[in-house]
């Protein structure tokens, strides 16, 4: 019975997470128009929306920048969409209302999950997948398969000898 509640009260949380950010895209993507459209109001909070976007794996496109030096003489480079988030450029401006409106697209996609039986269970199966990439690990790594395998090798023993595991283990704790 305890582990339904676990499974109540991390769903109720996960439903927490993305609908809370979900409204903090709607917020920081609002207050982004309103400064681009008419210079009023506080500039958003650029690492707010940096790491919006990084949550939501919103890649960081390059851009191109083509600038007159003068003489004659145009010098051109490329640059990155995070650093010069605040630009008015009309492309930039454009790219960060798609990646806004990517990240809206994603995170209403996230609070539709959380209602499906099947990302439950995938998420169930991948669970050590979830832990190492928290932790920074590759997914495609081979040591985030070696804990894949060793996860689900572990789930497989627990189902078949769950009793006499939680004997020898009440036995353990008694012995102490």
């Amino acid at each position: 019975m305890s582990i339904i509640y676990l499974l109540v009260i991390l769903f109720i949380l996960k439903i927490v997470y993305d609908i809370s950010y979900f409204f903090m895209c709607k917020y920081y993507f609002y207050r982004y128009i309103k400064w681009i459209k008419n210079n009023k109001g506080n500039i958003p909070s650029k690492s707010m929306i940096i790491e919006l976007f990084k949550k939501t794996n919103v890649p960081n496109s390059t851009i191109p920048i083509l600038e007159d030096v003068g003489y004659g003489r145009l010098m051109q480079t490329t640059g990155n969409l995070f650093d010069n988030i605040f630009s008015k450029r009309n492309d930039i401006v454009s790219m960060v209302y798609q990646n806004f409106t990517e990240c809206k697209a994603i995170l209403k996609t996230n609070i539709i999950l959380n209602f499906s039986p099947v990302y439950w269970i995938n998420f169930i199966i991948f669970l050590p997948n979830k832990i190492l990439y928290y932790l920074g690990i590759n997914e495609k790594s081979i040591l985030n398969k070696i804990f894949l395998v060793i996860y689900w090798i572990l789930v497989f023993i627990f189902g078949i000898y769950k009793t006499q595991l939680k004997n020898v283990l009440m036995q353990i704790l008694n012995n102490l």
